[in-house]
């Protein structure tokens, strides 16, 4: 029997190809051309793995704020919009005012030109919950989707958001929603090669930025740990300091909107005012355990109803059980070892001001 073989393989060797192109170039697509459909594909993952849990945080959402999303305005203490909000010097921080407001004043006047004032500010809180459980879910992405939903309600759903909501301080909250996405760009997506991209952190830092201090400063204090135990341990010191100053650098950039007009128009503080608005216990554990609680806000007026009593025993067994599964489940991991640096380091900057010197 005369095998075929050959001749077929003369067949493959002298097919055609198009005119100015080699047969690799033939058999291969162009590398600046994307595959049909590639988009979609990437949107539908999208969906698919941050849908449910944006879906949960725009229910908490809604159960949280009720009414507030109904027509007018939402004022209450830190929180003040208003219709047609004028764009002046007082929002570039120049009129001997602290900048604390700075940048989220003016994008809010911005932003007025085109959206209703009171309709951009719905948006706002809204996406606060809906951004912070997505993030909180992406960041434990590892574990099954009960256990991520479970993580995205315990970081949207607890007092620290509770009060800092009833004091009206959405652009603080701003930077807290951002902050797994942040935490997440540096040690969650680099893992394989502990390559930091500079781009995509940038994008995680939009909402700390639109926040302006109060945002970026516990930004700041998750990040760095992060940054600096984000690496394998087989990196010695000088790779550490590198990612470690490229995030200081990225954190820099980003708070020059409000470090900028503090340089040029210093304002001069009462250092008493630190012991007005430290830690106060809203829980019977004293400040300290109404910190580890994540409430503790100076002020009594917004600590939520009912919360205190029976309330802060249940939210309590919530934390201990989270504290002592962080000490016995987590592995041996780089984000493990960051985020309990910087858990630690959050709360002794809180702490500071319950200390008597």
């Amino acid at each position: 029997m005369i095998s075929d073989q050959p001749a077929q393989r003369d067949r493959k060797r002298t097919r055609p190809t198009p005119p100015g192109a080699s047969g690799r170039d033939a058999a291969q697509p162009p590398h600046d051309s994307p595959p049909r459909g590639a988009g979609v594909d990437w949107l539908t993952q999208r969906v698919k793995r941050h849908g449910w849990p944006a879906v949960v945080g725009l229910i908490l959402g809604v159960l949280a704020l009720g009414p507030a999303l109904g027509r007018g305005f939402v004022l209450t203490y830190d929180m003040v919009f208003v219709p047609d909000p004028p764009i002046s010097l007082a929002d570039l921080g120049v009129t001997g005012s602290v900048a604390r407001a700075v940048p989220s004043d003016l994008i809010v006047a911005l932003a007025s030109r085109g959206i209703p004032a009171q309709i951009f500010q719905k948006i706002i809180l809204i996406s606060i919950f809906v951004v912070a459980c997505a993030g909180a879910c992406a960041l434990a992405e590892r574990l099954p989707m009960a256990a991520r939903l479970i993580a995205g309600v315990c970081f949207t759903w607890n007092p620290f958001v509770a009060e800092r909501l009833i004091m009206g301080q959405w652009a603080t909250l701003l930077g807290y929603a951002g902050l797994p996405w942040v935490v997440r760009e540096l040690a969650g997506r680099d893992e394989r090669d502990g390559t930091l991209r500079l781009g995509r952190l940038a994008l995680t830092l939009v909402p700390a930025a639109v926040g302006g201090f109060a945002a970026m400063s516990i930004t700041a204090v998750a990040a760095l740990p992060v940054a600096w135990f984000g690496v394998g341990a087989q990196a010695g010191w000088a790779e550490r300091a590198r990612r470690t100053g490229v995030v200081l650098a990225a954190l820099a950039v980003a708070s020059l909107p409000w470090v900028i007009p503090s340089l040029i128009v210093p304002v001069h503080a009462d250092p008493a005012a630190a012991a007005v608005f430290a830690a106060r216990a809203d829980t019977p554990f004293g400040a300290l355990g109404s910190l580890l609680l994540l409430g503790g806000v100076w002020n009594a007026q917004a600590v939520p109803s009912g919360y205190g009593g029976a309330a802060s025993v249940c939210w309590l067994i919530v934390v201990l059980a989270a504290v002592i599964g962080y000490v016995l489940v987590a592995r041996p991991r780089r984000i493990a070892a960051g985020l309990g640096a910087a858990a630690v380091l959050g709360y002794c900057v809180a702490a500071i001001g319950t200390w008597s010197v």
